[in-house]
């Protein structure tokens, strides 16, 4: 469903927070696409063949399609949730169209509408928004769209109406597609303030993913300037580059025992916490990549029954196919505390090489590593693009 099919365009859907900039469709729970009817918002039913059909791309960035949005991220800090978005919609009908932000006014009560104006963040009209995880007890596969007005905490979300909201996955032919309101926080209406996003990929035209096929890509400002131009030195890193350094400094297969502690009830056996070559590959991957002591038993349980751990191969992809230390944590669906220790590594590494990658001892071709990490922070990794 979500491969090149004739003349459709790759839009996967998204695991999460997309912490990055890109191209994306918005679902509703029911199913329903939001679109551009103009200066507002709607959900429509549309089949995917017919939203994820390619058009031609104007020099704009724009496109002829109404259900396509450019997600502008911006990260910054140690806080994970602590970024944003600029949302424009990826209409237009020709390459001299202006852009539109999706805009949260307070006008005695919250209305969204599409306006070609930017404007600055105030008390009572913002363009600045933010996403959280939701629907937690299904993997929080899908989001909350969410803005504050300034020096408030008071969140407002973007909501399908009540009367017109249907159950999962519905297709609702009805001439009135609903147009989409902004609510406050409410777990009654949970199931109307979830989405799901999927990503489009457009490489072959510019590059919102991170993978650059051309020596173009699109460039995205803050103020709504949406245009193509050339990358210099930056090509795509391969995807087992890193895969190779883990091999070669902690094995293939893991060079840690297989056993540690008893077998009871028929378990199996894993290695044991308190062994030095598994504190030192937990401390440098909690550290360095932010992957979670659970994670780490999870990949000492492979190993010890005799699998392949498919962790350290995940991990060498994403970073890969990551533009930012943000885009790496969303890809790898990282938790906001493994992120805080993670980004604090990459933060100071050069003054805690021994605490980070030598417990009891160092580990194999550490130089390798710390060059590796090097060249990422010096091609802006630990910023949004």
């Amino acid at each position: 469903m979500f491969e090149d099919i004739g003349t459709e365009k790759k839009c996967r859907p998204v695991n999460g927070i997309p912490f990055r900039s890109g191209v994306f469709l918005i679902q509703t729970y029911s199913g329903q696409y939001l679109e551009d009817r103009g200066t507002y918002v709607r959900a429509k039913s549309i089949l995917f063949h017919d939203v994820a059909k390619s058009l031609e791309v104007f020099d704009n960035g724009l496109t002829r399609k109404r259900q396509e949005w450019i997600f502008v991220f911006s990260g910054h800090g140690t806080q994970l949730y602590n970024t944003d978005f600029t949302i424009y919609s990826g209409y237009g009908l020709s390459p001299t169209s202006n852009k539109k932000i999706l805009t949260l006014k307070l006008r005695g009560k919250p209305i969204l509408s599409l306006n070609t104006r930017p404007f600055r963040e105030s008390e009572d009209t913002t363009q600045v928004w933010h996403m959280e995880p939701a629907m937690t007890e299904r993997g929080a596969l899908m989001v909350n769209i969410f803005a504050k007005f300034k020096n408030s905490d008071e969140k407002y979300y973007v909501s399908m109406p009540l009367d017109q909201f249907h159950s999962e996955f519905t297709l609702d032919t009805s001439d009135s597609s609903p147009h989409i309101v902004v609510e406050k926080e409410d777990l009654n209406k949970r199931l109307r303030q979830a989405f799901r996003l999927l990503e489009c990929d457009y490489s072959e035209v510019y590059a919102t993913r991170g993978v650059y096929r051309t020596n173009e890509r699109l460039n995205f400002d803050r103020i709504g300037l949406i245009t193509k131009k050339p990358i210099v030195d930056k090509v795509r890193e391969p995807a087992d580059t890193l895969k190779k350094l883990f091999d070669a400094s902690f094995g293939n297969p893991l060079n840690i025992p297989k056993t540690g502690t008893e077998i009871k009830n028929g378990q199996h056996a894993y290695t044991a916490p308190n062994v030095p070559s598994v504190m030192r590959l937990g401390i440098f991957m909690k550290n360095m990549f932010g992957i979670s002591d659970a994670r780490n038993y999870f990949m000492r349980r492979q190993h010890a029954e005799g699998n392949t751990p498919v962790l350290l191969s995940r991990i060498s992809e994403a970073m890969a196919e990551s533009e930012s230390i943000y885009d790496y944590a969303g890809r790898m669906r990282i938790k906001p505390r493994d992120f805080y220790l993670m980004i604090k590594g990459w933060q100071t590494y050069k003054d805690r090489l021994y605490e980070i990658f030598c417990f009891i001892k160092c580990i194999s071709h550490r130089d390798k590593l710390v060059e590796y990490i090097e060249k990422k922070v010096k091609n802006n990794f630990l910023q949004s693009p």
